[in-house]
């Protein structure tokens, strides 16, 4: 445990000497900044028929597909190119160690980021507090929903990305496939329901219902306080599957 421990701590003093981690960390909050600001301008102007918190939260994909990829490429895409992934097999740590404490570093530096982006509702309310007396603002109920959503998804995009990371040894490549595998879990599900409802077709059962693998209904649900117990069973049993794959790709690399 303590080898274990010592492993994460490695990590996350690596990542903060990263110049990768600023610009990441920069462009993720610039990127939430706009949409957050976007959105408030549309409800400023128009009346709409969701929370403005609703809103927000279901707009995490779109920094989703730029920052997990970029904190998880090159984890171990790169110790397999230059070879120090081997010299890390020397020592005596347990391969599912190391994707762990690889794991819970990225995962960590994930939520970071979305904990640092709750405060642009709050910024908004004290600087002008004009604009959040017009309308419901952020109720706490819908930011814990909205919050742990992202939590409870965001342990299946990292393990996604650590997947990727182990099967190439290009870090681009890498970034390139966790940008589609995510791009296709986000749009597969509303893109579903609309062909259900364009052409009249169901899927048969409830459990393969496109409702219940789309992203977009999972953050409202969330959001408004309703968890299906079967969203929780698929992202973390996406999350524990993803880890196993990608220790039988590095297991390859054992020396």
């Amino acid at each position: 445990m303590k080898k274990f421990y010592f492993l994460c701590a490695n990590e996350l003093r690596m990542m903060g000497y990263s110049s990768v981690a600023y610009v990441v960390a920069v462009a993720f909050l610039l990127t939430m900044g706009f949409l957050f600001l976007f959105l408030l301008e549309e409800y400023t102007r128009f009346a709409q028929s969701e929370l403005l918190a609703v809103a927000f939260f279901k707009t995490f994909w779109i920094p989703t597909l730029l920052v997990v990829p970029a904190i998880t490429s090159s984890i171990f895409a790169n110790r397999l190119e230059d070879g120090t992934f081997a010299s890390l097999r020397v020592l005596p740590i347990r391969l599912s160690s190391i994707i762990m404490g690889d794991w819970l570093v990225a995962y960590s530096y994930y939520m970071i980021l979305w904990t640092m982006a709750l405060f642009f509702p709050w910024i908004t309310q004290k600087m002008f507090p004009e604009v959040a007396q017009q309308m419901p603002f952020f109720p706490m109920s819908f930011t814990l929903g909205g919050w742990s959503f992202i939590a409870l998804s965001g342990s299946f995009f990292i393990a996604i990305g650590l997947f990727t990371s182990s099967w190439v040894k290009s870090s681009l490549v890498s970034g390139v496939l966790t940008f589609v595998l995510l791009l296709a879990h986000f749009l597969s599900g509303e893109g579903l329901r609309r062909w259900e409802a364009l052409t009249g077709k169901t899927f048969g059962s409830h459990l393969w219902s496109p409702d219940y693998y789309n992203v977009f209904l999972q953050m409202e649900d969330f959001c408004r306080g309703i968890v299906d117990t079967r969203v929780l069973v698929f992202y973390l049993a996406g999350t524990i599957f993803f880890l196993f794959l990608a220790h039988l790709m590095l297991s390859r690399h054992a020396v």
